[in-house]
């Protein structure tokens, strides 16, 4: 794994701290869920041109996006049909959808926002009580999963800390059971 870019530490109280690590994820790409992209025009029918400009050498780029089912123009205006949209609404409405995940990757493309890991682990007193883990997170959503993230881990903590003190109970009633039995 490689270094975390940054760390950050959140305070549940209770002396409970969740150690938060950010990834870059280069293993993600939009291409795993929205389509695929190449340099050379093959004529795909629902092929959209993408003029972008390469981040690293500052060039304008010339690609090719083909959207997968359900990102192309014919999967939603179908879909739209079906539920009962007007021509003109279902046409508007995908192409909304294919405009809006052209323009999501031109941004991943032109790097305006990148995938991101991130590594949570709850201690206390420097002891592990929870961890989560989530990859392929879009940057501009990083902070409302982080919030996600250690929810759930808080949620957790409260059904292990009520757990344990249902077990620690029962052992205790155990121990008076044996000491009633043996005094």
């Amino acid at each position: 794994m490689s270094q975390a870019y940054e760390t950050r530490e959140h305070d549940f109280g209770d002396d409970y701290i969740a150690k938060i690590e950010l990834f870059y994820d280069e293993e993600s790409t939009p291409f795993d869920w929205v389509g695929s992209i190449s340099d050379v025009r093959n004529y795909h029918s629902e092929e959209r041109r993408i003029v972008w400009r390469n981040y690293h050498t500052g060039e304008f780029m010339i690609s090719w996006f083909i959207p997968e089912l359900g990102h192309n123009f014919k999967s939603n205006f179908e879909y739209f049909q079906k539920q009962g949209d007007s021509k003109g609404s279902a046409y508007q409405r995908a192409t909304d959808i294919v405009n809006s995940t052209i323009e999501h990757v031109k941004e991943w493309l032109q790097s305006d926002w990148s995938y991101v890991g991130v590594n949570i682990t709850m201690q206390r007193e420097n002891l592990f009580v929870e961890a989560d883990s989530l990859w392929g997170v879009e940057s501009d959503m990083l902070e409302e999963t982080i919030r996600d993230i250690l929810d759930n881990l808080y949620d957790n903590k409260l059904v292990s800390l009520q757990k344990r003190i249902d077990e620690s109970s029962q052992a205790v009633e155990l121990i008076q059971e044996m000491l009633d039995k043996y005094n």
